[in-house]
């Protein structure tokens, strides 16, 4: 679906990433490790087109990103959920609502498509409130909201539980559960290596802007025990 190969990224000269091929397939978890400026987020931004590679070949469903108009094409498909996400002014519903006016989808269907995306996530209590007074925490439930409510093939998150207390980061991960069992290729970024080996299928070290060797895709499903203690995966 999305893939890169021969990849490397330069700032005034200065490597940050480093790889020789990644991809993210339908139905698949990728979770990307590694230490803060490790390359996760160059990374992350290349993949959803919002950054163009120094060097290397992008591929949206077998076709290469060369063009603007290609980065644009593919990022209707593909959503971005950065660590300090932005929020548009309003209320956090109508966050959701103004995105996916900008991707053609309006009225009833905008408002339904928000409001499962709410009760996914369980912030119907955020729904209302002005975003932009949001907490830290608030803030990136909200955003991953409005991914959800997108319906991406491809879903790219930054740290996504970094605020989140253990409960939240529990039943977000449940719903990145949801969305793969749905067919959506998912790759987050995480320091929190615990995490990524529980929920991912596949992991991806970075160091200093190098990858470890991709692990072979482990084909799972995981079962969330009734005491709510945390997920058991079973491979």
């Amino acid at each position: 679906m999305l893939s890169t190969e021969g990849l490397s990224h330069f700032y005034a000269k200065r490597s940050v990433l480093q790889l020789d091929r990644l991809e993210l397939q339908p139905g698949s978890v990728t979770a990307v490790v590694g230490p803060n400026g490790s390359g996760k987020s160059t990374l992350l931004r290349i993949l959803a087109c919002v950054e163009e590679p120094s060097r290397g070949r992008l591929t949206w469903q077998g076709r290469p990103i060369h063009t603007g108009a290609d980065r644009r094409a593919a990022r209707r498909s593909i959503t971005l959920v950065e660590q300090h996400p932005l929020l548009f002014r309003g209320t956090a519903r109508e966050n959701l609502v103004h995105a996916l006016s900008l991707h053609g989808v309006r009225g009833a269907e905008a408002e339904r498509r928000s409001a499962e995306a709410i009760d996914r996530l369980g912030i119907g209590e955020l729904a209302g409130r002005e975003a932009r007074g949001l907490s830290e925490g608030e803030t990136q439930k909200v955003a991953i909201a409005r991914a959800l409510a997108l319906q991406p093939a491809v879903l790219l998150l930054d740290e996504p539980a970094s605020a989140a207390d253990p409960r939240s980061a529990l039943r977000l991960y449940q719903v990145f559960e949801d969305e793969r069992l749905k067919g959506t290729a998912i790759c987050f970024a995480s320091h929190q290596v615990e995490d990524a080996y529980r929920w991912a299928s596949r992991l991806l070290a970075l160091t200093e802007g190098r990858a470890s060797t991709v692990t072979p895709e482990i084909h799972f499903r995981t079962v969330i025990p009734e005491t709510g203690a945390g997920p058991c995966v079973v491979r």
